[in-house]
């Protein structure tokens, strides 16, 4: 696999399901890929569209990707493909021992170092008679990269152009060494209808909280506590001093130690704009009334706060600028279960955690909940937005648009109504068209596909009659190997067990881990289900499959799962004789 495509696949991979089909979308829309009439573009899957975009833009594949990146605003992944390209030069002599060591191909590098003229022939030619990869880059650090300037700049874009992948992972590791360490919370609830309350413990250090995404930094050993809040007592409040809710309201407690720093994260898309910064600050709800502090330093997902007092506490924005930024959402599907029919309540919220769980507490009696990822873009407050669905029985209600707004209690949602559910369906989540276009049809801005395991119970079985169980063969197939793997090896059957708690999506980031392992082959992985990824670890890692799984899934920041399966293997060990 050539470095160009390689790289461009470690980026797609980074799209979840939705954008990566609205990432084909407008790939489809380039005439290049309308002449080669390639048929079913959106069944392809990553490495399958790279492969098929190099192909047919040999010289643009980095520049169309860019461009279909920034179509459906993936500003994150545009900035990695512009941040490889910027700043390679400080960062080559940065990582230079690393890159010495880690560079594999260095042949093509040597060719065009003689063309460009950085090297003399009789250079090149003691520099290719040496027998190792590692041999030949000292000899160019230490020989005619001396000279600097104009010679090193060519030498950097060139390893750039051939080394894509290994530049990338070493950015990656930087930011991950410099970044947050994640601690998953401890969760108690005392009444079945209270806010559950998450309770954190850490050392010194930098840390973030998986459940909030709320960020601290300490000198020595903290301890807190916090629940969510709902907004519903306190909007009229907000709008009268002219701000409105930028976060979700959370009341912390520090029960131990000091919060140095805290970074409270917001769902505003502030599009890199150095003067949004003035129209944040953040409210403190205290006995003796609301104090609005302003904010000293506001990133793309948080805002900072140095020395910070607690109570409920909540980041805000101009009630002006509230009504022109896009901010992030969320989407909750809940359905009706034991029904003959398929009934779903579809939400689309603001990324606010007090109505994620009043809603799930309002809905828990009789609905269960559907998990899907949510939109990966920003999308317009007050926007209106319509839902539909790919299977032509489906209902829904509204019919209509329905405006995104942050309602704190009981937000509108769309009703979806199927008769006699029988396949997997899609839903997809559009904005109308325009006046100036009024006939064109935008592209979705979020979209999920609705599968028979997702919803179907034995009620729905029995509705959908004989055919159900022909169209349902290969759900069949892998309920057959789960049962088999289930009494069969302790080993396959823990990590059966853990798969299973794995979301649809998780399942394929496991999977993409999975490949990154050299004792695993990429066609290997593509289509496996569970119970025939349990075999492959099982038959490529015979004496270290769960140690694998762990690794991977600790990779995912699932350390939950990880810590379950340690516990599961040592009760299957059994007591110690």
């Amino acid at each position: 696999m050539d470095p160009t495509t390689a790289f461009l696949i470690k980026i797609i991979k980074k799209l979840g399901a939705d954008d990566f089909s609205l990432f084909q979308w407008y790939l489809e829309k380039y005439e290049k890929i309308k002449e080669s009439k390639v048929e079913g573009l959106s069944s392809f899957n990553q490495p399958k569209t790279v492969n098929l975009l190099v192909k047919h833009f040999p010289e643009d594949a980095v520049d169309v990707t860019r461009e279909c990146l920034e179509d459906i605003d993936r500003k994150d992944l545009v900035r990695d493909l512009s941040q490889y390209n910027s700043g390679v030069k400080h960062f080559v002599d940065k990582h230079r021992v690393q890159l010495i060591q880690r560079v594999s191909c260095i042949g093509p590098i040597l060719d065009r170092l003689l063309v460009e003229r950085v090297l003399q022939q009789e250079s090149y030619d003691e520099i290719r008679a040496l027998p190792t990869p590692q041999e030949k880059m000292r000899a160019l650090y230490s020989g005619r990269l001396k000279a600097g300037g104009a010679v090193k700049d060519i030498f950097y874009k060139i390893l750039e152009k051939n080394q894509p992948m290994l530049i990338a992972d070493l950015k990656e590791a930087q930011q991950d060494s410099n970044g947050w360490t994640k601690l998953e919370p401890e969760v108690n609830s005392t009444d079945a209808d209270e806010a559950p309350i998450y309770s954190l413990h850490s050392k010194a250090g930098n840390f973030e909280c998986s459940v909030s995404g709320f960020r601290w930094v300490c000198k020595d050993n903290v301890s807190f506590k916090y629940q969510f809040r709902s907004w519903e007592k306190h909007m009229e409040r907000m709008k009268s001093i002219k701000y409105m809710p930028a976060s979700s309201l959370m009341d912390i407690n520090v029960t131990a130690g000091k919060l140095d720093e805290v970074y409270l994260p917001h769902w505003i898309c502030i599009d890199d704009n150095p003067e949004i910064i003035k129209e944040f600050a953040v409210l403190h709800i205290n006995e003796s009334g609301d104090v609005v502090e302003k904010v000293s330093e506001v990133t793309s997902s948080h805002v900072k706060l140095h020395e910070p007092t607690f109570s409920p506490i909540a980041v805000l924005i101009s009630w002006v600028q509230s009504y022109y930024r896009k901010i992030r959402c969320n989407v909750l599907i809940y359905y009706l279960p034991n029904t003959t029919y398929l009934m779903l309540h579809v939400y689309l919220i603001p990324h606010d955690h007090a109505v994620k769980q009043a809603l799930d507490t309002k809905k828990r009696d009789k609905y269960k909940t559907i998990e899907k990822p949510p939109p990966d873009k920003y999308l317009e407050k007050e926007q209106r937005f319509q839902l539909k669905a790919d299977i032509d029985t489906a209902e829904i209600t509204p019919e209509d648009e329905l405006t995104l707004r942050h309602q704190s209690s009981d937000p509108n949602f769309y009703e979806v109504y199927i008769e006699k559910p029988d396949r997997d369906f899609c839903l997809t989540l559009t904005k109308p068209p325009t006046e100036e276009s009024p006939s064109s049809v935008p592209p979705p801005v979020w979209r999920c596909k609705i599968r028979k395991v997702d919803y179907q119970t034995h009620a729905h079985l029995e509705a959908a009659g004989p055919s159900a169980g022909a169209s349902g063969v290969n759900s069949m197939v892998e309920d057959i190997s789960n049962k088999s793997l289930a009494v069969g090896d302790p080993t396959e059957a823990l990590i059966l067990k853990t798969m299973k708690k794995l979301g649809t999506d998780e399942f394929s980031d496991f999977l993409w881990h999975l490949e990154k392992y050299e004792e695993i082959e990429e066609s290997e992985v593509e289509g496996l289900n569970r119970p025939k990824t349990v075999n492959l670890l099982v038959r490529r890692f015979p004496q270290k499959a769960l140690d694998v799984t762990r690794d991977i899934l600790k990779q995912m920041q699932r350390n939950d799962l990880v810590e379950l399966l340690s516990k599961d293997n040592a009760g299957a060990a059994g007591p110690s004789p």
